[in-house]
């Protein structure tokens, strides 16, 4: 068997070990410069964080967070003076403080760590502490920073990071000056924001209700949470949070009004169902008619569930009066004709009567007018409504029937 010479291994293993110092003496030799490379310094130090020759070394992980906050304030520095960097620098530069705060962390860490007698005797916890709170809010910065580039996991976890750093125990002698409650709660909202872009919702829906919380005074917080409510099909919560939005926007955001009475009407809750609307349209404005022409249409939603097909009828109608411009109206409207015109082809067996002709012929001028404004309301099966409605008509319509059958 091949001796093996432990000597050698052990003579390695010191060279080794001095190399990754002299790498450290090497950066910090570099970043007492005139002129730092702040980013060639990050770089070069990354073998040493994970050395164990050099990892639990404090001053192995300050230079590297100097190094990381020498690169944030290169970005923000050439931002500032209009040198406007290109986005990858500045998702670098942004990303590097918050790697900067976690290297800082672990310093502080080890610079807490009891000597050979049992005691702490922090040398450099001061300075950690002073920078950890004069750069606080860069840290929401460089998550509008990382926003602004597409950066969403990274602006989330950046201003994930300034939310927290307040209340981290081992910062709690860094006197970090928050924020106000409404501006934390604006940062949480975009949290919010991204984490529903990147389709993580059930997070989405968290940071919307922690914006709310935070008194965020912003129609979207409502209107998103819903929608990430929506998405992860909590309906309880859905209908909490547009019953709050309701309440305190009204009708500025029709959503509400909707949302609210979907949820009455899944529990054929028909009487607090119309109590939105009628309240809806009490409180919106004469002059938006824009807003109470879809309030309208839902009020003839919800007559036409309750079979109140006559009211459903004048609501819709009043909906389009309102608003010429609503194509769901015209399209609610003319299946309400078409509807009738059906009921009536089943008392008379299918023959076309006068009236059949006379109530389909105002369905589909209605249904064109639909058309006309949007091509996909009613899910963009308008074409192949008329194609089938003057189809049934009998040969006199034949060329329609064919028009709208090519527009399928």
């Amino acid at each position: 068997m091949k001796k093996i010479c432990l000597l050698g291994i052990a003579m390695m293993t010191g060279v080794a070990a001095m190399a990754q110092e002299s790498l450290v003496k090497d950066v910090e030799h570099q970043l007492k410069g005139a002129n730092p490379d702040y980013a060639t310094a990050l770089k070069a130090i990354q073998p040493a964080l994970t050395n164990p020759a050099t990892a639990n070394n404090v001053n192995t992980w300050m230079l590297a967070a100097r190094a990381a906050f020498g690169c944030y304030d290169n970005v923000f520095d050439a931002i500032a003076l209009g040198n406007k960097p290109s986005n990858e620098a500045i998702r670098q530069g942004s990303q590097a403080l918050v790697d900067g705060y976690n290297y800082y962390f672990k310093a502080l860490q080890l610079d807490s760590v009891p000597n050979e007698k049992g005691k702490v005797k922090p040398k450099e916890s001061k300075n950690i502490l002073k920078k950890v709170a004069d750069y606080y809010p860069q840290v929401r910065n460089a998550g509008a920073f990382l926003y602004d580039t597409q950066d969403l996991d990274g602006a989330f976890n950046a201003w994930e990071l300034y939310c927290q750093l307040p209340s981290i125990p081992e910062y709690e002698k860094a006197k970090i000056v928050e924020d106000a409650d409404s501006v934390v709660g604006q940062i949480m909202f975009y949290q919010g924001v991204c984490k529903l872009q990147n389709g993580d919702n059930l997070v989405a829906l968290s940071k919307m209700e922690n914006a709310i919380k935070h008194n965020y005074n912003n129609i979207y917080a409502y209107t998103y949470g819903v929608e990430a409510a929506r998405r992860v099909e909590d309906f309880d919560k859905m209908f909490e949070l547009a019953k709050l939005g309701y309440e305190k926007y009204g009708t500025e955001d029709v959503q509400f009004v909707g949302q609210l009475i979907n949820y009455y009407l899944a529990k054929k809750d028909y009487p607090a169902a119309m109590q939105v609307v009628e309240e809806g349209i009490a409180s919106t404005p004469a002059d938006n008619t824009s807003m109470l022409a879809q309030i309208w249409d839902i009020k003839g939603y919800i007559q036409e569930w309750n079979n109140d097909n006559a009211a459903a009828k004048e609501s819709y109608a009043k909906s389009t009066e309102l608003d010429p411009t609503y194509a769901k109206s015209f399209f609610d409207l003319a299946r309400m004709y078409y509807n009738e015109a059906q009921l009536l082809r089943q008392e008379s067996q299918d023959v076309v009567t006068p009236e059949i002709e006379a109530t389909e012929l105002t369905a589909a001028d209605l249904f064109k007018k639909a058309y006309d404004l949007d091509q996909m309301v009613g899910d963009g099966k308008v074409a192949g409504i008329l194609w089938h409605l003057y189809y049934g008509l009998g040969d006199k319509y034949v060329d329609e029937a064919e028009e709208w059958k090519s527009l399928q």
